[in-house]
């Protein structure tokens, strides 16, 4: 490759571009790592308390002790992330139902235990931390909690999956 110093063969117009767009990502990472391009999303408004409400899928639970309890904490892990334990604000525990027609009043169905499994279980857990308040919504460990979001619920003898269900501003909510 080298000879006498100089180096062999000739600056063709596909190397130059390749030198090019190698030196545009490098000063790209450079910029960015430094902090001088901030998109706009990630922009701050404080931080401030949030609540999201967390609904688990249905679970056959036997268990005498209940899972959640209020006052407690829990620790959360969002899109297979282990986050940190958060404090439970309000459970519901809920049977799973059936739902059959109501032909005297379409609009309003009939909803009854499932007696097949009576352990079947669903859970709505709120759930209080501290996030970042950004344009896009409330960011903790790095996430966006958005409805829809997955998570997972893990204590001592547990590890439930669920989806937010709803997001709070806790500054925002009147009671």
């Amino acid at each position: 490759m080298f000879k006498n110093g100089k180096v062999f063969g000739k600056f063709n117009i596909i190397d130059f571009f390749i030198f090019i767009v190698v030196l545009t990502l490098l000063l790209g990472v450079l910029v960015v790592k430094m902090g001088v391009f901030k998109p706009v999303s990630k922009i701050s408004k404080g931080v401030k308390p949030v609540e999201f409400v967390v609904v688990t899928r249905a679970y056959d639970i036997t268990a005498e002790k209940e899972l959640f309890v209020k006052g407690e904490k829990t620790f959360i892990t969002i899109r297979n992330v282990p986050y940190t334990e958060l404090e439970i604000v309000e459970v519901q525990k809920e049977n799973m139902k059936e739902m059959f027609f109501n032909y005297d009043r379409p609009e309003v169905p009939y909803l009854i235990n499932n007696v097949a499994y009576p352990n079947r279980f669903q859970y709505v857990v709120t759930l209080k931390d501290k996030a970042q308040i950004t344009d896009d919504g409330a960011v903790i460990g790095g996430n966006k909690i958005k409805i829809g979001l997955p998570v997972d619920l893990e204590g001592f003898n547990y590890r439930l999956s669920g989806m937010v269900s709803d997001v709070r501003i806790v500054d925002d909510v009147k009671e």
